[in-house]
């Protein structure tokens, strides 16, 4: 629980989070005597965290689930959040509560997370139909083969890196991604690379690189289109640059959320894939503070989980 929780209080909305459930968390750990600080890495899922300061990422660096696991299991390799202290900036939709087929079908779609997608592809494919929901629940069929994923810490920063090959079926390309969170953690740093593997790249295909917003945040772009201003609820200014595509600002949607469907925004970076691939660098962070709160007692000073037991 402490390694998906963001500074808000709640879950992340990765792998099909329909709640945040921020009160019902606060009430468990709570009962928590230990208090432990959560690892870098989940070994078993292969989720990444990284925390420097009040900034927090949290990355999906695991394989698709086998079918049966998880009905609404999304295909959303590396996919992350990022969030500074109370404030979630980037995010996903999340799943909904509402049992709308429509929706909860969308949600599991790799446009529904802040991630790369190639000529409206997902990074692999949902199976439906009746004898399949019958005998899975519409699982994930086919996902990345083959993923890596790594998070350490560094002498600047926390370094999170994910390779995946969702897109060799449909495009021969492997998608890579490279986050860097800074000391002070009020600047992420990325990198994103599709590579063609074995033969060039056609030179046709188009990606989309999506980072969905929370609806609290306030995006503006700029006149000349190189930069999006954020602005936070504590009134604290950001920056959104890219280099390597095309900026602009698309509607968007929180679906996990205790008040329902709530509209929000998404920053989206388009370009082409020439025949050795695309390489797109971005950065996120803050220009001006906004007003102070009270820090609470930072995680870097509880000891890691698990712990060891003594006799």
């Amino acid at each position: 629980l402490r390694f998906f929780r963001h500074g808000d209080g709640g879950l992340a909305l990765l792998g099909g989070v329909a709640d945040p459930a921020p009160g019902l968390l606060t009430a468990v750990l709570e009962a928590d005597p230990v208090a432990g600080r959560p690892l870098s890495r989940a070994p078993h899922s292969g989720y990444l965290r990284m925390q420097q300061g009040a900034g927090l990422v949290i990355m999906d660096g695991g394989p698709a689930l086998a079918p049966g696991i998880h009905p609404d299991a999304p295909l959303s390799a590396a996919a992350f959040e990022f969030s500074h202290g109370p404030f979630r900036i980037v995010t996903s939709c999340g799943a909904p509560r509402i049992p709308q087929s429509d929706w909860r079908a969308a949600a599991r779609l790799t446009a529904a997370h802040s991630t790369m997608s190639v000529n409206g592809h997902d990074a692999g494919r949902i199976l439906s139909g009746r004898i399949v929901e019958t005998l899975f629940g519409t699982p994930v069929l086919t996902g990345p083969a083959e993923v890596r994923a790594d998070c350490r810490e560094t002498s600047g920063g926390s370094l999170a890196e994910v390779e995946h090959d969702g897109f060799m079926r449909c495009c021969g390309l492997k998608h890579e991604r490279r986050l860097f969170l800074m000391p002070d953690g009020v600047e992420l740093r990325g990198e994103d690379v599709l590579q063609p593997a074995g033969e060039p790249a056609s030179g046709d295909d188009v990606f989309l690189l999506r980072f969905h917003l929370h609806p609290s945040v306030r995006a503006t772009l700029s006149r000349d289109g190189s930069s999006i201003m954020l602005t936070l609820p504590d009134r604290s200014g950001w920056k959104f640059s890219a280099r390597g595509g095309r900026l602009r600002l698309e509607e968007s949607v929180l679906l996990a959320s205790g008040r329902g469907l709530r509209r929000t925004v998404q920053i989206v970076v388009e370009g082409g894939v020439k025949h050795d691939g695309a390489r797109i660098n971005w950065f996120v962070k803050r220009i001006s503070t906004g007003s102070r709160r009270r820090r609470s007692r930072s995680e870097k000073e509880m000891p890691e989980l698990p712990l060891e037991t003594r006799d």
